[in-house]
């Protein structure tokens, strides 16, 4: 069980923040050739992904601790 519950508490962040990085392409027009090629945009969306799936990953090994 305890094998089961920690290898969904490590795709369940590298999911959620799949679909945070589709999230943010979707809600910025990536359409647009100048925000695509656009570093700043890249690292701002690496950070907010980044983010995301470590604060997820902790939360899940931090709940699977207390099982």
């Amino acid at each position: 069980m305890t094998i089961a519950l920690g290898i969904l508490a490590i795709l369940f962040p590298l999911f959620v923040g799949w679909r945070v990085w589709k999230f943010i392409d979707r809600g910025a027009q990536v359409g647009d050739e100048i925000y695509s090629e656009s570093l700043g945009t890249l690292l701002k969306k690496v950070g907010i992904t980044s983010l995301v799936t470590l604060t997820l990953l902790f939360a899940c090994f931090f709940l699977l601790e207390r099982a």
